[in-house]
This record gives C-alpha cells, sequence and structure tokens, in this order.
C-alpha cells in the first residue's frame, strides 16, 4: 500500500537539468547538480511569508540530470526547469525567483564555461524556468 505523502513532502521541487553543449561535461553537470540543491533551496523557501509548509533545505530538492539526444528540437546549451508547488509568495514573486537562480549559478566560478552562459543578452542561449502549480505524489 503507498504511503501517504505528508506536508512537508509534497512541497518537495523537482528540478530536471537538460544539457546540450560539449563543454558540460560530467564533471561541470555533477556541480551544478550540488550547487542547485542549495540555491533552488534558498529560492524557494518562502516559509517566512507562507508558513512552514514552504521551508525548504536542500534535503527537500530532487535534481535529475540529462543530456540531451537526437529526437529533441531546439534545445538550448542547457535548460533548467523547476517544477514546485505554487505558495502565494512564490507565485508574486516567480521572475524574480527565476532570475536569482540564473544570477546565482552563473555566477558560481567556474561552475559553467563562459562560451555556454556569458553570451550577450539578446543572444541568449540558456535559461530557467519555473513551473508552480499545485502538486501531490504517493510514494510507493
Amino acid at each position: 500500500m503507498p504511503r501517504v505523502a505528508t506536508e512537508k513532502d509534497t512541497a518537495m521541487p523537482r528540478v530536471t537539468v537538460t544539457a546540450n553543449h560539449p563543454m558540460l561535461t560530467d564533471t561541470v553537470l555533477r556541480r551544478l547538480g550540488e550547487q542547485l540543491l542549495v540555491v533552488v533551496a534558498s529560492a524557494l523557501d518562502t516559509s517566512a511569508e507562507d508558513g512552514p509548509r514552504a521551508r525548504l533545505t536542500t534535503a527537500d530538492v530532487e535534481v535529475h540530470i540529462r543530456r540531451s539526444g537526437p529526437m529533441d528540437q531546439n534545445v538550448r546549451a542547457l535548460s533548467i526547469d523547476i517544477v514546485a508547488n505554487a505558495y502565494p509568495q512564490r507565485s508574486k514573486h516567480k521572475k524574480k525567483i527565476t532570475e536569482e537562480i540564473a544570477l546565482r549559478i552563473t555566477s558560481i566560478a567556474g561552475m559553467v564555461p563562459d562560451e555556454v552562459l556569458d553570451i550577450p543578452s539578446d543572444e541568449k542561449k540558456s535559461f530557467v524556468w519555473l513551473h508552480l502549480s499545485d502538486g501531490a505524489f504517493s510514494l510507493f
């Protein structure tokens, strides 16, 4: 019988990183994943305004990393998709949250090669996408 998710379980964001650039080595992507745990937990923790269910730690964030494949179309050099529950303060500040995550990822020295992310603003090749909605899941 599936275990019913607790209130804390429903707050767990899921991050999917898709890499499509030869300079994004396994070592770089592993470090990126480790840093995303910290960056996403910090950026999405709105517990001060939204209460304890919106509190996040690195243990609450799930990161999946994959490389794009031959069937993918119009894939960016690096895409970071985040799915999380839509607490009021997250929804209100979603653009600010994505900008904060992008800034923190690009400012981590040596994280991602300049050729991938340090591109003129009118030619950006990477993105952070925050998907907020009501969600639930069951463990089995």
